[in-house]
């Protein structure tokens, strides 16, 4: 007997705790609407207000027609907030790529700018300034016109065995070590006469002399 004394005392007080929860849910749901009529109330108000300011623009048929499409047109609108979507992951992914060749720009401007690169291109727009002062538009065109003659010219001048020769030609004129160093005797320079090397030599420097004296550029008669 006790027992279901006890067990009935339980439920009264659960009943009990969900009767007040119901109440004190109810008591703010009341409060709730109270707080939601003023705004509701203007709100309306506002609306009428702007549908007043419309006047004769707007008509309840225009609306019914308006949500109409909406509707046979939902997946339209849902494509195109699919494409929406897309575009924006595509932006997203533009623009970490665009941080990270931004970064890369950067580096490589740095590096240019350690390595000289614009102190050079500097340089060349000085030379180009004074280029376009002091050389006339017809030294230009007769440069332009003469132009395939020096690139052949400097092809030939860039030849490996021509800078080989250039090298010799001016290790041999370096003053020597010992500046004291006293030039060679007679019998010296006789007994060099025999050499094979000099006499390839004066033979070149005698068909350079005759091809500077010619008028064809030949080696003369």
């Amino acid at each position: 007997m006790d027992q279901e004394l006890v067990l009935l005392h339980q439920k009264m007080d659960l009943l009990t705790e969900k009767f007040e929860l119901q109440c004190k849910q109810q008591q703010e749901m009341i409060e709730l609407r109270q707080d939601l009529i003023p705004i509701a109330n203007h709100f309306f108000k506002l609306t009428i207000d702007e549908l007043a300011e419309i006047g004769q623009d707007f008509q309840l048929e225009d609306l019914l027609f308006l949500v109409k499409r909406l509707l046979r047109n939902t997946r339209s609108l849902v494509n195109m907030m699919e494409k929406f979507e897309a575009g924006i992951g595509f932006v997203e992914e533009v623009n970490v790529l665009g941080r990270e060749v931004f970064n890369q720009v950067v580096e490589t401007l740095d590096r240019m700018e350690r390595e000289g690169y614009f102190t050079a291109m500097a340089n060349l727009g000085y030379v180009a300034d004074q280029a376009v002062h002091q050389v006339s538009p017809e030294q230009i065109r007769v440069l332009g016109d003469r132009m395939g003659a020096l690139a052949e010219m400097l092809e030939q001048v860039t030849r490996p065995e021509t800078l080989a020769l250039a090298g010799r030609a001016l290790t041999a004129v370096q003053p020597g070590v010992d500046t004291d160093e006293k030039p060679p005797g007679l019998f010296i320079l006789m007994k060099m006469m025999f050499h094979r090397d000099f006499r390839t030599g004066l033979s070149r420097l005698i068909r350079m002399v005759m091809a500077l004296g010619s008028e064809n550029g030949g080696a003369g008669k």
